[in-house]
């Protein structure tokens, strides 16, 4: 082989040996983006999870502190809407008590009354019954003396007989 067709060859084989090369570096390059893409791929989802878990974590906490907060004035509200509905109901129970014990009073009052009417009106009727009586007692009393004298002058004129002079 001449030196010319040797140095083709050569040439060649270089050019081959360097195609061959570039291949191989794009080949290993491409096996390296590949990989490298496997693993990002593999990584990232874990990398997001994690990510994700900490900013879920951290939201988490804040979530919980507001919660917290929130649940501490809402049992807050509720103690004083408590306390204000249990002043207002004893409020309620007093009035209501107090109107009842003046209609009561009310009550009692007009049921003394009714009575002291009544009990002056059997006064009344007592009181004019005696008089009745006394009345009837009278008349009859003076009904008694006045036959009681009748028969006494009766038994008198017959005991003295009719003398006028011996009567007084």
């Amino acid at each position: 082989m001449s030196s010319r067709t040797r140095s083709t060859v050569s040439a060649r084989r270089a050019k081959s040996a360097s195609a061959r090369v570039e291949r191989l570096e794009r080949e290993a390059k491409a096996r390296w983006h590949a990989e490298a893409d496997r693993l990002w791929a593999a990584e990232q989802p874990r990398k997001l999870v994690e990510q994700i878990e900490v900013a879920i974590a951290a939201e988490f906490g804040g979530v919980r502190r507001r919660f917290a907060h929130a649940e501490a004035r809402l049992r807050e509200q509720l103690e004083a809407r408590r306390r204000d509905e249990t002043s207002r109901l004893e409020a309620w129970r007093v009035s209501e008590q107090e109107r009842i014990e003046a209609e009561l009073a009310a009550e009692a009052q007009r049921f003394n009354d009714g009575l002291m009417r009544q009990l002056q009106e059997f006064e009344f009727q007592l009181s004019e019954r005696l008089r009745e009586q006394e009345e009837r007692l009278a008349h009859w009393w003076a009904d008694a003396e006045t036959l009681a004298r009748v028969r006494v002058a009766a038994l008198l004129d017959e005991a003295f007989g009719a003398d006028p002079s011996r009567r007084r």
